[in-house]
């Protein structure tokens, strides 16, 4: 169980480390893979979408199965 909460702890910090570095990066992107600026802005918005639609989600089913556990406690 804490190597569960200790793996999710680790994938949120790093999404929310990649957040605000993705739309700064962006001409990168589309310089490097010939997107359109359309296209590079789709993919920012795609990301932030399913991280704010997921979320919520994911929260209810955790309040519904009463498996809160506290990070600091793990």
């Amino acid at each position: 169980m804490k190597s569960t909460i200790t793996g999710l702890t680790a994938a949120h910090m790093i999404t929310d480390i990649y957040i605000p570095v993705l739309p700064a990066i962006l001409s990168l992107i589309i310089a490097d893979n010939g997107y359109f600026s359309l296209a590079a802005g789709l993919l920012v918005t795609t990301y932030n979408l399913t991280s704010s639609f997921t979320q919520p989600v994911i929260g209810w089913l955790t309040d519904k199965k009463d498996l809160t556990i506290s990070v600091s406690n793990a």
